[in-house]
């Protein structure tokens, strides 16, 4: 999803609730923090690690930049659509 690769792009630490789109794109605890939808408490959690441990939002975020750029650049995507057209 456009929505979890934009943040990504901009260097910012992403917390996402557990949904197969997000989860089969990163990695939890290396490039984002997953929380339950069910589970604002731990949603709550999540924001106040972040908020207090600079070097975990950094790291994240820098994780999940790096992935963004190396997999899922416009070169990238253009050729696996392209792909996925011509096989139809």
């Amino acid at each position: 999803p456009y929505s979890i690769l934009e943040p990504m792009v901009c260097k910012i630490p992403i917390i996402s609730s557990r949904i197969d789109s997000v989860t089969e794109l990163l990695e939890e605890d290396k490039e984002c923090m997953f929380y339950s939808p069910q589970n604002p408490a731990e949603l709550a959690d999540k924001i106040l690690t972040l908020a207090q441990y600079q070097n975990i939002r950094n790291d994240l975020a820098m994780h999940a930049y790096n992935k963004v750029k190396e997999i899922y650049n416009w070169d990238s995507i253009s050729k696996k659509y392209l792909n996925m057209y011509q096989s139809v």
